[in-house]
């Protein structure tokens, strides 16, 4: 729909130039400010009465068009911008990094990051997190707020940890949600620090927003988001 909106506003401003009714418009400057038209009014907030960031919304168009401005002289990060699947993209990105941690830059690998854990659902996002948080910290290759996005299911989880006892009162109409997560923390190897941490996430999740907790795709999930990332990191060797 974004790139259909683009096109029509870059289409409109050429026709309103040729006619003589709009200043001419040219090269990849031009098509970008199409973009942030298109981006500022195609929006579902607008539809919904909310406002809009509009500093922030320009940030991000300016991390985007940088992106495809570094992709026009690079064909590593041409081909990895081309990928379709969200977390392919990170795997590509990481494995690129991995060997040459100049090559993409910050700005560009945090929308990478954001935009991976914006296509996932909620208890995916937190899965995606835990899974990239420690190479993406070890990389310091994202800006702090993209930082803090992956952060915050792990603060959630340490929060979690910490309490002083786990004890968790339900009422009965509740109590099959609450044995699903007990018999998929309880499925996991108990002597696997990582499927210890993946039960604990998902506990975690089921403590803070029961309604977005499916602990029965817990491992899938994990499962899943691993593969798409080692096929990005294929697609970037």
């Amino acid at each position: 729909m974004l790139a259909g909106n683009i096109a029509a506003v870059q289409g409109a401003r050429e026709a309103l130039a040729d006619s003589g009714l709009g200043p001419q418009i040219e090269g990849l400057d031009a098509l970008a400010d199409s973009a942030l038209v298109a981006l500022r009014h195609g929006l579902p907030q607008r539809a919904q009465g909310k406002p809009v960031d509009a500093g922030l919304l320009a940030t991000l168009h300016r991390q985007a068009a940088d992106a495809v401005t570094q992709a026009q002289a690079d064909d590593a990060l041409a081909k990895i911008l081309d990928e379709v699947h969200p977390v392919r993209r990170v795997g590509m990105a990481l494995e690129t990094l991995a060997h040459d941690r100049a090559r993409i830059a910050r700005g560009t690998m945090s929308l990478l990051v954001s935009d991976a854990l914006a296509a996932q659902d909620t208890q995916a996002r937190w899965v995606l997190s835990q899974e990239l948080l420690p190479r993406i910290a070890a990389l310091d290759c994202v800006d702090v707020p993209t930082l803090e996005l992956l952060a915050g299911p792990f603060t959630a989880q340490v929060a979690f940890e910490s309490r002083p006892d786990l004890r968790q009162q339900i009422p009965r109409s509740r109590v099959d949600p609450f044995n699903a997560l007990v018999e998929a923390v309880g499925a996991l190897d108990a002597n696997d620090p990582g499927d210890v941490a993946l039960g604990n996430l998902g506990a975690a999740l089921y403590a803070s927003d029961e309604g977005a907790s499916a602990p029965a795709l817990l491992a899938r999930q994990r499962a899943l988001l691993r593969e798409k990332l080692e096929e990005g990191a294929r697609r970037a060797r």
